[in-house]
């Protein structure tokens, strides 16, 4: 567990990580690792992790992976994950630093890390706002943006009649931060400048897992094999296999099991272009990530199997 600490922590020159923010007694831990000491990994749900980094037995030093708030003690280093959306509803002509002041507020209000925020999302007319995209880049994040119609299907908690008639939507902050799934942790909050009326809405989403195997575990996959799709090997197919046998170890079920480098497998690769292709033209019937058909759920169990196109509308 030490060497393997050792060697990631290794190619982390600074506070950040090539991959995730790192922050606390870095210097500590790694001190641990130099000594021999065992380090122990303590992480929330399978965030990826830096390459070299596995969970291990209980350590004089720890190297926790959480995007929440936790005691930073001495030789304890937190690992950021890119974990949290934040949706935004903004006026015209909001300030960036009533969009930035309001998501860090929010953000630690809630009890979790402004290093976590992985992107802002918001309506797509609100995106060429100034104020809103110079919020994302202050904040360090790209911006995401969903057309009135996508928004409009989400599902969320306050819905406002206001914004269905001047946008075409009934929320913007908490279907944008929802669009794309996930456990929405904050509901809509306000902004609050002195002297003049808020500009800004946000709410703030745990994304859903994103990793192939997490997206193949929800519709009940017991058995994963993880194919990188590469001609040569390299960091990238052991950066695949890396975060398969992470996640394995983190959660046991499903078997997940990580082959070699897949190389010149040209029907393969025609099949996951023509799924793509599938799935970008509007034709999901075999894109099981989209299907609400593929497993039983309610109000659609007469649905199950059949193209996406052909089945009755839910009841």
């Amino acid at each position: 567990m030490s060497e393997a600490i050792g060697a990631a922590m290794a190619s982390w020159p600074g506070p950040r990580t090539p991959y995730l923010p790192l922050e606390g007694d870095v210097a500590g831990v790694w001190r641990a690792v130099r000594d021999g000491e065992r380090v122990e990994l303590r992480a929330d749900p399978a965030w990826p992790l830096p390459p070299g980094v596995t969970p291990g037995a209980r350590g004089a030093a720890v190297l926790r992976v959480t995007d929440r708030v936790v005691p930073l003690g001495e030789r304890t280093a937190v690992v950021r994950p890119a974990s949290l959306t934040v949706g935004v509803g903004a006026s015209r002509g909001v300030p960036a630093d009533e969009i930035v002041g309001l998501v860090r507020h929010t953000v630690r209000e809630a009890g979790l890390s402004h290093l976590s925020v992985a992107e802002l999302a918001t309506l797509d007319t609100k995106a060429d706002e100034p104020g809103v995209a110079a919020a994302a880049a202050r904040l360090g994040v790209p911006l995401r943006s969903y057309p009135a119609g996508e928004l409009a299907r989400v599902e969320v908690p306050s819905p406002s009649g206001t914004a269905l008639a001047a946008v075409g939507t009934p929320s913007v902050a908490e279907a944008a931060a929802l669009a794309a799934g996930g456990e929405l942790l904050v509901r809509k909050r306000k902004s609050a400048p002195e002297g003049r009326a808020a500009m800004a809405t946000c709410a703030v989403v745990r994304r859903a897992g994103g990793s192939g195997p997490d997206r193949c575990v929800k519709p009940g996959a017991r058995r994963i094999v993880v194919l990188p799709c590469f001609l040569l090997s390299g960091v990238l197919p052991d950066r695949c296999r890396h975060r398969a046998a992470v996640r394995a170890a983190v959660r046991p079920e499903p078997d997940i099991r990580p082959t070699e480098v897949v190389g010149a497998a040209g029907k393969l690769y025609g099949l996951v272009m023509k799924r793509h292709r599938e799935a970008d033209e509007g034709d999901l019937r075999m894109n099981c990530d989209s299907c609400v058909h593929r497993i039983a759920l309610p109000g659609f169990e007469d649905t199950v199997g059949l193209p996406r196109a052909a089945a009755p509308a839910p009841r």
